[in-house]
């Protein structure tokens, strides 16, 4: 009988073995299987994350350009539009001190009001845009436009046959003018080189 029952319990024992064994295999076998899914849900999870940060990044490069493009364009576009003003002065200023002319001629006065409108032009184009230009053009215009002021109503005396003749004749005006067509020209070349610089081009 206790022979039985060692038969008994070692055989249950032995069958107990065999069903943990099966059952630790079993679910060492479903857990494994559960991690593999899980891995692989993670590694998804972190690749369509990594992705969507990826593009999200793009897309911000992406408008950070255009926005820097569309910046640069709009600098080019006054640069050149300033710089056309100050050319029409240029050419202004030559038209009125040509020394071909008599001083009483009619187009030396169409010559001064175009140079003062030319100037006025100028005023009001460039105050409200001067963030676009860097410094040193900023100061190279303010001086600019402040010396022309006081300069353009002495051409004036250039009607009154007196006061030409006071002031020295054809040698004082065209002194005057330049004076002012040396820093024009200082101005069109600093501007030709910032419009190239913001372009990229040299």
């Amino acid at each position: 009988m206790i022979e039985n029952i060692l038969k008994f319990v070692g055989g249950s024992a032995v069958l107990f073995a065999v069903i943990a064994w099966f059952v630790k295999t079993l679910v060492t076998h479903f857990l494994s299987r559960d991690i593999e899914k899980l891995k692989s849900a993670l590694a998804l999870e972190v690749q369509k994350t990594n992705d969507k940060i990826q593009k999200e990044t793009q897309i911000n490069i992406l408008e950070h350009q255009i926005r820097f493009n569309k910046l640069h364009e709009r600098v080019a576009d006054v640069i050149a539009e300033a710089y056309a003003k100050l050319y029409n002065i240029s050419k202004n200023l030559n038209l009125l001190i040509r020394t071909d002319r008599a001083v009483d001629d009619p187009d030396r006065k169409i010559s001064y009001k175009q140079l003062n409108e030319s100037l006025n032009d100028l005023k009001e184009y460039y105050p409200p845009r001067r963030i676009y230009f860097s410094k040193s053009i900023s100061i190279q215009m303010d001086l600019f436009i402040h010396e022309l002021e006081k300069t353009i109503p002495k051409f004036l005396f250039m009607f009154n046959e007196e006061e030409y003749r006071k002031l020295g004749g054809a040698a004082y005006f065209l002194a005057e003018a330049q004076n002012a067509q040396k820093k024009v020209g200082e101005l069109l070349i600093n501007l030709e080189i910032n419009f190239r610089e913001t372009l990229g081009a040299s």
